[in-house]
This record gives C-alpha cells, sequence and structure tokens, in this order.
C-alpha cells in the first residue's frame, strides 16, 4: 500500500515537471503558469502525505488504547497519539485550504 502511494505521488510529480518544462509537447519553454501548476503539484502531495501519515497516527493510538490493558501510562501514551494525530489532521487539511487558495489567486 505504501509503496503504491509512494510511486503515485513520484509519478504526479514527474508528469507535472515534464508538463512544465515541456518534453511531452516539444516545446521548451518553461511559464511561470507551468512552474506555478509544479509548485501546486509537490504541495498537494507532501499535504496528502501528512494526512495519510496524521490518519496512520490514529489508528496507532486505536491500537494502543486498545492493548493498554488498563495502564495509565499506556492509555496516556495512545491518548496523546490520538490527539496530536488529529492536530496534524487539521493542520493538513487548513493547509490545503490555504494551499488551494493561494495557488487559485496566483493563477
Amino acid at each position: 500500500m505504501l509503496k503504491s502511494l509512494v510511486y503515485y505521488a513520484a509519478t504526479s510529480v514527474e508528469n507535472s515537471i515534464n508538463n512544465a518544462v515541456g518534453m511531452e509537447g516539444g516545446n521548451n519553454k518553461i511559464s511561470s503558469n507551468s512552474l506555478i501548476s509544479v509548485a501546486s503539484t509537490i504541495a498537494h502531495v507532501l499535504i496528502f502525505l501528512v494526512g495519510f501519515a496524521a490518519i496512520a497516527g490514529i489508528i496507532y493510538g486505536g491500537i494502543l488504547f486498545m492493548i493498554s490493558t488498563g495502564d495509565a501510562a499506556k492509555i496516556q501514551k495512545a491518548k496523546n497519539a490520538i490527539f496530536y494525530s488529529i492536530i496534524g489532521l487539521v493542520v493538513a487539511i487548513l493547509s490545503f485550504a490555504i494551499a488551494n487558495f493561494v495557488f487559485a489567486s496566483i493563477s
């Protein structure tokens, strides 16, 4: 699963860069719109990976919580993992919204 996510991200960025430098159309000029497109693709891929890591952290915290067997230290560790993962997810969602706003206003 992780291998396919990394492959998808790399392919997406590679296609965006190829389009930006004109390798597919025979045009060797780099325009500002194509650079914005590359930056947008890279930002979206990074935000996606952060969101994926946050979801994985929530699942990890849930598993820790289930196997804590009533130990207060383990329960607190699980709560912290879930709490900080939710904060990471909120940051990823907000950065996605900000990136979309910025890239839409630029282009």
